[in-house]
């Protein structure tokens, strides 16, 4: 069996998209160490406006299905938020600017994909207010966040099928490479 852009169930997509975006950003662990020690995880500071001060509650895979049963999208719009993403990380590095994609961002830099990727690949979308209350988020945030990304990636949204086809094929067999700058949160717990 192997992943066809065409005719794989988006529900599968989510969970190969969910699995490689928590191994990259190490978003379960960072989860698991918050639990055992609330509050002692935060940052002072964020990085960018995709970052939170914590890592969200709610694991990747689950925000994912939340997204899709809610704002029911196709498989490109998965695939095309890893190919935004690493367009930010690369443009950022040439600009010498600061991003990185962790736990701790993973989920806004998610659902503002969705939103933009939504808009561009499908004919019929959401409103970013729908988007906003699934991704847990207030509507001017959502809005702040979709205009920085939008900047971040110089407005080109455009992806063709054969990119995202493999994407989806590299994920399936597991080799789709490491976002660069994506940061594994270096949290230690208490022996």
């Amino acid at each position: 069996m192997a992943f066809d852009l065409a005719s794989t169930p988006v529900l599968d997509t989510v969970r190969l998209v969910a699995a490689y975006l928590d191994d990259v950003t190490g978003c379960s662990r960072a989860l698991d160490l918050q639990a055992c020690e609330p509050g002692v995880h935060e940052r002072e500071t964020s990085l960018t406006l995709f970052h939170a001060r914590s890592v969200p509650t709610i694991d990747l895979e689950t925000y994912l299905s939340r997204i899709v049963k809610y704002c029911p999208c196709q498989s490109e719009v998965f695939l095309g938020l890893i190919v935004y993403m690493q367009h930010i990380i690369d443009r950022c590095a040439r600009r010498r600017l600061p991003f990185t994609v962790d736990a701790f961002s993973i989920h806004r830099l998610v659902i503002t994909a969705v939103t933009i990727a939504s808009k561009w690949f499908s004919d019929v979308f959401f409103t970013n207010s729908r988007y906003a209350k699934v991704g847990g988020l207030s509507v001017a945030e959502l809005n702040n966040l979709e205009l920085q990304f939008l900047s971040l990636v110089d407005f080109d949204l455009g992806i063709q099928p054969e990119v995202l086809q493999a994407i989806g094929s590299d994920l399936f067999a597991g080799k789709l490479p490491r976002l660069a700058n994506a940061q594994i949160p270096h949290l230690h717990v208490a022996p």
